[in-house]
């Protein structure tokens, strides 16, 4: 009896040990393949885009620790952080040209919710970043 105990002690203990690694890994290898990857814009506020003239976008230099992208009418570039080994995100205020489009809604509210944005996470080919408060401030589809 004193052996099966054990040996599901052991089992028990070693299971944890193998989800708390993988776990740790995947958000290791999130911030790895962010660098050098593009993202379309899919959603935001988990409302679909409208169609328009520019799918916005976000493409990840972490050697540099930026981004850079359109917002669907101008080009943008920011400072972002990523903390090893988590799944928290900083992005500095964006800066822009200044073209005049037609829909500014999507742009104003692309560069809002980047800068709101303190976690991300990525299943699959989908990005979606988030705050305490918004599960899905803007949702991306990886770029092929």
């Amino acid at each position: 009896m004193n052996k099966i105990k054990l040996f599901f002690s052991v089992s028990c203990i070693l299971s944890i040990l193998l989800i708390v690694g993988c776990k740790s890994q995947t958000i290791a290898n999130n911030n790895m393949n962010l660098d050098g990857t593009t993202w379309n814009v899919i959603a935001i506020n988990d409302s679909i885009l409208p169609e328009t003239l520019k799918i916005p976008f976000i493409s990840f230099d972490l050697k540099n620790n930026r981004i850079s992208g359109n917002t669907g009418c101008n080009g943008m570039n920011a400072a972002v952080e990523i903390q090893p080994n988590s799944n928290k995100i900083a992005l500095s205020e964006a800066i822009s040209t200044r073209m005049a489009c037609i829909n500014m809604n999507v742009e104003r509210d692309f560069l809002e919710n980047l800068q709101k944005a303190t976690y991300f996470s990525i299943n699959n080919d989908i990005l979606v970043l988030s705050d305490d408060t918004h599960p899905k401030l803007i949702t991306f589809k990886l770029r092929k």
